[in-house]
């Protein structure tokens, strides 16, 4: 089944590529295919295209450098400093660490520190999402239990 997911997938971006060629986009989402694939060496060559073709899309040279430091290649540092200069953001925990992970080795402490505030921050607010999710779940819980004390009561009446 997965198979035909990815050969969807991909027949759908090739069509897109056909009406719309060399779009940095397309050549992102053929990374990420072939990502999900388990198929590296493809997915860095569709994003080294994604980078080349818009060098002013911060996210595949996030991605890219990611790739890059996955596979054990240098530059990675270069496509994560570019990646920030074009404002890229980290989207969970642990892109935040790994940015912030990556300027700490290259001694880069405030651009370090801010990743990390961000990894924090963000764990934080999902701490506190699951908090209210959980009280709101008890909550909920606790409604129905007195709802349904009051209908036997008033059954009982």
């Amino acid at each position: 089944k997965d198979k035909q997911f990815y050969t969807g997938a991909e027949s759908d971006i090739r069509q897109a590529d056909f009406l719309s060629p060399g779009r940095q986009q397309n050549y992102y989402v053929f990374s990420k295919i072939k990502l999900l694939q388990f198929n590296i060496s493809d997915s860095l060559g569709w994003l080294k295209k994604a980078v080349d073709v818009d060098p002013g899309a911060a996210d595949p040279h996030y991605y890219f450098g990611l790739l890059l430091v996955a596979t054990g290649q240098p530059g990675y540092g270069a496509e994560f400093e570019k990646a920030v200069e074009l404002g890229y953001k980290p989207k969970d925990a642990n892109e935040a660490k790994q940015l912030g992970d990556y300027f700490g080795d290259a001694e880069e402490y405030e651009k370090a520190l801010y990743n990390r505030d961000k990894e924090i921050s963000i764990i934080e607010k999902s701490f506190k999402d699951t908090e209210c999710d959980e009280r709101f779940e008890n909550s909920n819980l606790l409604d129905k239990e007195v709802l349904s004390k009051m209908d036997e009561a008033i059954d009982s009446y």
